[in-house]
């Protein structure tokens, strides 16, 4: 049986129509940073062997931090930001974010990559729905989908089909990284049904039995008049407790 956010995300894919294009496949050594930034368009980042850091510049809603990734980790930008990948921890000086610097290469054979490299297959997102703005507000602006996370065991063997297809010919990268890819963003949403800190209010509902009929109605009648007053009776509370 499919859990509440399995069930959402089978919902948003289907309405968002996505499909994801591929930007670069290959590996950086020494002093690089990265970026899908300026094309404005929403990107993401897969680690496919060893580690950096993520950084991401304050913003309207948010403080400027940085995350440590490693290999079988994925970002997901759900929307057009600076920020950049980097091997430093610090992060770049303002107005740098989205600056690229160093050489990519193509990627090593298996168990031959150069110690202290960083092998990244990027590319972009396209959402071909006119409810794009509408359902990508119900999620964060970035997610990370970590290689070690429970919800991750299908999402594994996902990653090891795209750095296998990353290694068959580094002149000509496979077309099919992207369409795994599309599938990686599948595990991602499904790694906010358990992520307090990631998941948004409206996400975090889904966890809450009280809610989900709710929740299914909206998504069944959106020109419904929802108020207050219907949503509290729909859940069968009153209208102070469903406030609270």
């Amino acid at each position: 049986m499919l859990s509440h956010a399995d069930a959402f995300s089978d919902w948003l894919l289907e309405d968002l129509e996505l499909h994801s294009t591929q930007f670069h496949v290959g590996q950086y050594c020494g002093a690089w940073q990265a970026s899908t930034s300026g094309h404005r368009r929403a990107s993401f980042h897969v680690v496919l062997h060893g580690s950096c850091w993520r950084h991401l510049p304050a913003g309207t809603t948010r403080r400027a931090h940085r995350v440590a990734l490693a290999a079988g980790d994925a970002v997901f930008l759900l929307n057009h930001q600076p920020h950049c990948p980097s091997p430093d921890p610090q992060p770049p000086a303002p107005g740098r974010e989205s600056a690229r610097d160093g050489q990519m290469t193509p990627p090593d054979a298996p168990g031959q990559e150069a110690p202290g490299g960083l092998g990244l297959a990027c590319g972009f997102f396209e959402f071909k729905s006119g409810l794009e703005d509408l359902v990508l507000g119900l999620l964060p602006d970035h997610v990370i989908a970590r290689h070690d996370q429970p919800t991750q065991h299908g999402a594994r063997q996902i990653f090891e089909l795209i750095r296998a297809e990353a290694q068959l010919d580094p002149h000509a990268p496979s077309p099919l990284i992207a369409r795994l890819t599309s599938h990686l963003f599948v595990y991602t949403l499904r790694a906010l049904d358990s992520n307090d800190e990631l998941a948004p209010c409206f996400w975090a509902l889904l966890r809450r039995p009280a809610f989900v009929q709710l929740i299914a109605a909206i998504v069944a009648t959106p020109g419904e008049r929802w108020t207050t007053a219907s949503m509290a009776y729909l859940v069968h509370m009153s209208r102070a407790r469903f406030c609270k």
